[in-house]
């Protein structure tokens, strides 16, 4: 693990708040105080989870928290659920032995596309105030959600994985996703009308933005 390239994460994160960085570093100093104090506090987020071999990964989303801008994306993890389950009935229904794969039924994850489409489009309007919506995946699989400054966020997500602490997902991932995927999708399940209408046509072409945004794939 790249400490280093962490608490410049940290930088990046809270420009104008040095503590955040301070905490990160505190906990390599009172680890055992550091993981028992976050334990008690986000215990269900890190369940099953040995957070002591990341602390400082961990001590990031604890300090973000702290101060409400990270929360938990328990939309996301439902969904998941709900899914799951949703395809393991699928498989009992057409008799097929659940521990197998099948193509049929493993594509059925409306709750996860659908979770994930308004991400994008959240993403999208944040960017005309300078913010991307930043995802931090968890190892207990709970997603959590912050934002991040849409100027630094690319590098804030290439310092997270070269630190080899974690990974963070950007959304949106792309305008021309929204436009061909997400916003088909949201109308799939509404019925249109005015506001769903407003909606698409509020997202910028990605042809005459291409040009002054660059995105991470």
């Amino acid at each position: 693990m790249k400490n280093e390239l962490l608490f410049e994460l940290c930088k990046l994160l809270l420009p104008e708040d040095p503590s955040l960085e301070a905490e990160v570093r505190n906990c390599l100093i009172e680890p055992k105080t550091s993981s028992t104090i976050i334990m008690n506090e986000l215990g269900d987020w890190f369940r099953g989870v040995d957070i002591t071999r990341s602390l400082p990964w961990y001590q990031l989303i604890y300090s973000l928290y702290q101060r409400d801008l990270m929360f938990e994306l328990s939309a996301r993890t439902v969904a998941e659920g709900m899914d799951y389950y949703t395809n393991q009935l699928l498989r009992e229904l057409s008799g097929a032995d659940p521990s197998t794969h099948s193509e049929s039924t493993s594509s059925h994850n409306d709750a996860v596309q659908l979770i994930h489409s308004f991400l994008e489009i959240t993403g999208e309007h944040l960017l005309a105030a300078d913010f991307r919506l930043g995802e931090f995946r968890l190892d207990s699989g709970i997603s959590t959600i912050t934002l991040i400054p849409a100027h630094t966020a690319t590098q804030c997500v290439s310092l997270a994985a070269e630190s080899g602490y974690g990974e963070i997902i950007l959304h949106p991932l792309s305008t021309e996703n929204i436009k061909k995927v997400c916003l088909p999708l949201l109308q799939s399940f509404y019925t249109p009308n005015v506001e769903t209408e407003c909606l698409l046509d509020s997202i910028p072409d990605h042809r005459t933005i291409s040009s002054s945004r660059t995105y991470s794939s």
